[in-house]
């Protein structure tokens, strides 16, 4: 009984989240790597999350409930003072505030991608990525991004007249990976 109303608690919640219209592509990288620079995240890691999230804003509705482009659920939302989930600009803010709260909390990228993910009660729960094959998944979907992203504009800056060369443009990139990626509490 308990297992069928959570389920059903779980369908309603995502079934009533609010569909948003699919975002111009354009203006979407607009406004994430104007709003992650103002915010002080790397342009390159907002826009990974958001590819991942919700295909740079043309699929805005998660089974969960999580709407608009970096996928918010509507307690985070709240706590960012976002009132309309589909407004790019306020869903983009408070997504890119949060992963900088995040990654503020447990000063890892990969555990900071785990929390965005499954939640940080999860992490602190787990001590450490919590072992689901979606948040697995979903690490490894952002960070190949990250990179990517990160040689793309390497290699733009390249040939915009930047003085570094390819090569140490792409050395730049984000390398985040460590041996063991766990939070322990102090």
């Amino acid at each position: 009984m308990k297992t069928t109303l959570l389920f059903l608690l779980l369908s309603t919640s995502a079934m009533t989240a609010q569909a948003c219209e699919p975002a111009d592509p354009d203006r979407v990288l607009e406004l994430v790597r104007t709003i992650a620079t103002e915010e002080d995240l790397d342009p390159d890691l907002a826009l990974a999350v958001v590819d991942v999230e919700s295909a740079g804003g043309r699929h805005q509705v998660s089974d969960a409930g999580a709407v608009g482009i970096m996928q918010l659920m509507p307690e985070t939302a709240s706590d960012y003072g976002v009132t309309d989930r589909c407004d790019p600009e306020s869903n983009i803010r408070a997504g890119v505030r949060y992963l900088k709260k995040l990654y503020g909390e447990f000063d890892d990228p990969l555990l900071m991608l785990a929390a965005y993910n499954a939640g940080p009660e999860r992490v602190y729960q787990k001590g450490g990525i919590p072992e689901f094959n979606e948040t697995t998944l979903y690490i490894a979907k952002v960070m190949n991004r990250w990179t990517l992203n990160a040689k793309a504009s390497a290699a733009a800056e390249k040939r915009s007249g930047s003085s570094l060369s390819r090569k140490e443009t792409v050395a730049l990139a984000p390398s985040p990976w460590r041996e063991e990626h766990v939070w322990t509490a102090e």
